[in-house]
């Protein structure tokens, strides 16, 4: 499964940096998916109302999706790769340390990207959420509103 690079604001499933033909040319069975991004992929208000990480989660499915259906597709359930390169090999990281995840893929590459680095952090995503709301004129006294 490859997840694409773009900083997890831009890019798609379809940012393969090579050819389909490589991988018709191996033994390979590459799904590439895409998840949402930005402020839709990755807002939160620190709370159980919007809890975040919605990227993660629909690359969860995609991982979901892959154990279910790939043997219909000559693939083997039980040897699944992740990578990515960029915010992809970040999403390949987080999904190495995340029990969501567990039992749905075997093997994971990585490339030029670490997801513990202080520059893609966010310490406090509520008041980023907030500073978003209040750009598109939307109230910020609770999440519930």
């Amino acid at each position: 499964i490859f997840f694409h690079a773009g900083g997890f604001v831009t890019g798609s499933g379809n940012d393969v940096w090579t050819g389909p033909q490589y991988f018709l040319d191996q033994d390979i069975v590459l799904v590439t998916g895409n998840y949402r991004l930005g402020a839709l992929g990755f807002i939160s208000t620190g709370d159980s109302v919007i809890p975040g990480n919605y990227g993660l989660k629909d690359q969860l499915e995609i991982m979901k999706w892959v154990k279910q259906n790939i043997a219909a597709f000559g693939g083997d359930p039980d040897c699944v790769t992740l990578f990515g390169y960029s915010a992809g090999a970040g999403s390949v990281q987080m999904h190495m340390v995340s029990p969501l995840s567990r039992g749905l893929f075997h093997r994971a590459i990585t490339s030029s990207y670490s997801a513990t680095s202080p520059a893609v952090l966010t310490r406090d995503a509520a008041s980023l959420s907030r500073r978003y709301a209040n750009l598109l004129n939307c109230s910020t006294e609770t999440s519930h509103q």
